[in-house]
């Protein structure tokens, strides 16, 4: 899978420096940021304690454009 495949998949431009830094997969930080980015928090049935699940994103995609500025 290329970067592009993944711009197309998520809808995200791919313009502009990388974002690179330290991760922290912990469900505290992973909810916290889904707050951040996303304004809601994803239900139990989306996400574990490492990640969250493709398709709440998806979903949260269609239902309403994401801010990626």
């Amino acid at each position: 899978m290329k970067l592009e495949d993944v711009a197309h998949i998520f809808g995200l431009p791919i313009d502009g420096e990388p974002v690179s830094g330290r991760t922290d997969n912990s469900s505290n930080f992973l909810q916290s940021q889904s707050i951040t980015i996303f304004s809601r928090e994803p239900d139990v049935s989306s996400s574990s304690k490492s990640y969250i699940k493709l398709g709440w994103v998806r979903r949260i995609r269609d239902a309403e454009p994401l801010d990626t500025e």
